[in-house]
């Protein structure tokens, strides 16, 4: 339908293709800020004009919590979907043939649910310079993952949320920023659980994997596939990570997460969702640049291409890549919409931000690379964006 709006025809006779992997993804904070039920619409339709066919949607963060829930009202932002939107847009979506990807981040990331919660906060971590220090690494958005009741009170959460989704077959339960990865041992909480259940030997990391198995198990009786974002994952040493776990690959940043080579090693499939070019972070936030099709073209990106791992010195190393044609662990891909700060841009700014990287990350995932040049795209895209206008 694009090219039919940039060139004003379609030539007569047959037309056959196939993309070079199966999932072209957008993902959507829509958490941290709230985005009306008529312009996700309005994204989707967007999208999938794009061949987009998986949308991932994130309503649960520490700063709000924007889907309305029947079990647990309480933890709901002010501002949030109704379950008759999400209806709306679920049904909508599935015409659309996109797959809707339920995204509610557990254990960490629920500083909004566990303000209503208090009690099932994983106790902060101290400064091992001054231990009596204590709440020096703090967890107000942690769950308290050493205690069977909040491991109870994730499910029920999430069997909350199931029926929201009726027609889906995948759910993102998170697994990433816990804790402090890289001063995991300096929460006595987890280290002492650890140490009980594994010997002395066993740490967070263990915990942290047995209870994404353990989420991983309880969405599959729901008939769900599950997945988890790679940062936390792989890095325990008693417990295996189920390998039937996707893994949404977005960054390698520090030294101690996994290459994608073990996850490979492992049997997981994998979806590259490359923080590095498709990361659109509101305002900026974190030392991240707004993506852009200029960016994508240098890096010469295309599904199989992942983050640099980086050393020691925080520096990107090592290139990290699936070459053409992928195996069949690689997916898909997927550009991801972060409302970190919600300030900077409204939600009209934030569709025309992302409207020429998405477009050619599309380009390129269909593609397996490019078939066009810069210049080429920039003229398409600017065709359908004049079009689409009026």
């Amino acid at each position: 339908m694009h090219n039919l709006r940039a060139q004003g025809a379609v030539p007569r006779g047959t037309v056959s293709g196939s993309p070079a992997v199966a999932e072209r993804g957008i993902h959507l904070d829509a958490a941290r800020k709230f985005y009306p039920a008529e312009w996700i619409i309005g994204m989707l339709r967007d999208a999938a004009d794009v061949g987009i066919n998986v949308f991932q949607w994130h309503f649960s963060e520490n700063e709000g919590f924007r889907l309305e829930s029947a079990e647990f009202p309480e933890v709901v932002s002010a501002e949030h979907i109704t379950r008759a939107e999400a209806a709306q847009i679920i049904e909508i979506a599935r015409d659309l043939h996109i797959d809707v990807v339920p995204s509610l981040d557990m254990p960490g990331h629920l500083r909004q649910v566990l303000a209503q919660h208090p009690d099932l906060r994983l106790p902060p971590g101290t400064d091992p310079e001054d231990p009596a220090e204590a709440g020096i690494i703090g967890t107000d958005h942690a769950l308290d993952i050493t205690r069977p009741e909040a491991v109870d009170f994730a499910r029920r959460l999430i069997d909350d949320m199931v029926p929201v989704f009726p027609h889906s077959t995948k759910w993102n339960l998170g697994g990433d920023e816990f804790v402090a990865f890289e001063r995991i041992e300096d929460y006595p909480a987890l280290t002492e659980a650890a140490h009980a259940r594994h010997g002395d030997e066993g740490t967070g990391f263990d915990l942290l994997t047995g209870f994404v198995n353990e989420i991983a198990a309880h969405l599959r009786g729901h008939g769900l596939q599950p997945r988890v974002w790679n940062d936390g994952m792989l890095r325990s040493a008693q417990v295996l990570l189920d390998p039937e776990v996707v893994l949404t690959w977005w960054t390698n940043w520090h030294a101690g997460m996994r290459p994608v080579s073990e996850a490979v090693a492992a049997g997981h499939r994998i979806v590259n969702v490359n923080d590095n070019l498709f990361y659109y972070v509101l305002g900026e936030n974190a030392g991240y640049r707004y993506p852009t099709a200029e960016r994508i073209w240098e890096a010469d990106w295309h599904p199989g291409l992942f983050p640099r791992l980086w050393g020691e010195r925080g520096q990107g190393t090592e290139r990290q890549e699936m070459l053409p044609p992928y195996p069949d662990l690689l997916l898909g891909c997927s550009f991801a919409i972060w409302s970190d700060k919600g300030g900077p841009q409204t939600v009209d700014e934030v569709a025309a931000g992302i409207r020429a990287p998405l477009r050619a990350m599309a380009e390129r995932a269909w593609n397996g690379g490019s078939a066009l040049s810069l210049q080429e795209f920039t003229a398409l895209d600017a065709a359908i964006g004049e079009e689409s206008a009026r």
